[in-house]
């Protein structure tokens, strides 16, 4: 019927970064995930660890490049495992995916500082705030701010044809 709304489902990531996995290990913030996915209607649909290399790395944040702390993001995201976390919503519009990312941004994640994120979200809660306060990139984790950064990014990181390998939170 005309006029009527079908439901579309989109997916986005999260990227908990190696200085995050190695303090807090991956459950707590799972755990969080997870409780946030129950709160705002999403679930967890695939998770992998894997190791970035620096070009990886450079290719991600290519918007930083030039920046103080590209060097050390660089580094620190390419020397050990991330753990890479695909989340899949529905929403009724176009327009429903990009408020989603917008709430997920802020509300899951967090500020890009964790200093300044909201308490509860994976950066205020993971993130190191005196080393970031320092210039170190330890705030815990990436997730894309976009819908054109979701699909520039989610390729490279899942592989083109991503498959759900698990549901670990039901929503």
């Amino acid at each position: 019927m005309e006029g009527e709304k079908h439901p579309i489902t989109a997916s986005t990531y999260v990227a908990f970064r190696v200085h995050s996995l190695e303090t807090h290990g991956i459950n707590p913030m799972l755990r969080t995930l997870c409780s946030h996915g129950i709160e705002r209607n999403f679930s967890i649909v695939e998770l992998k660890t894997t190791q970035l290399t620096k070009g990886q790395v450079e290719w991600l944040y290519d918007e930083h490049d030039g920046k103080d702390f590209f060097p050390k993001l660089v580094d620190s995201m390419s020397s050990g495992p991330v753990c890479l976390v695909r989340v899949e919503f529905t929403v009724d519009s176009e327009e429903g995916i990009d408020e989603f990312i917008k709430d997920f941004r802020e509300n899951v994640v967090g500020a890009t500082d964790p200093r300044n994120a909201k308490p509860g979200t994976l950066r205020y809660l993971y993130g190191d705030k005196e080393a970031y306060a320092k210039g170190f990139p330890f705030n815990a984790c990436h997730s894309p701010s976009n819908r054109k950064a979701i699909h520039r990014e989610m390729p490279m990181l899942f592989g083109g044809n991503s498959q759900i390998s698990t549901t670990l939170c039901w929503t």
